[in-house]
């Protein structure tokens, strides 16, 4: 089983705060977090609108993982774009 850490990126930045913190809302109790450790270990604050998650899921399912949550609780769809931790540039 392998364990994957995720970093995704919402790309409507328009009006972000405000949809920061609607997203904030319903990502951070699903498991989502605002900081990561970077490959070094070093935690890393993530910038609006980015999330990390750590799963064993892969890069797909992570994505139905997250249009489902959105669905669910904002009834919309976002665009994003995911990121495995070790391919990001913080």
């Amino acid at each position: 089983m392998n364990i994957n850490t995720y970093i995704i990126t919402f790309n409507d930045v328009s009006n972000l705060p405000v949809k920061t913190a609607v997203l904030d809302a319903v990502l951070l109790p699903e498991g989502f977090s605002k900081i990561i450790a970077d490959s070094y270990g070093i935690p890393r604050q993530l910038p609006l609108g980015s999330y990390a998650v750590i799963n064993t899921m892969s890069k797909s399912g992570t994505e139905r993982m997250i249009k489902f949550v959105c669905s669910k609780n904002l009834s919309i769809e976002p665009e994003f774009k995911i990121t495995l931790r070790d391919d990001y540039i913080f």
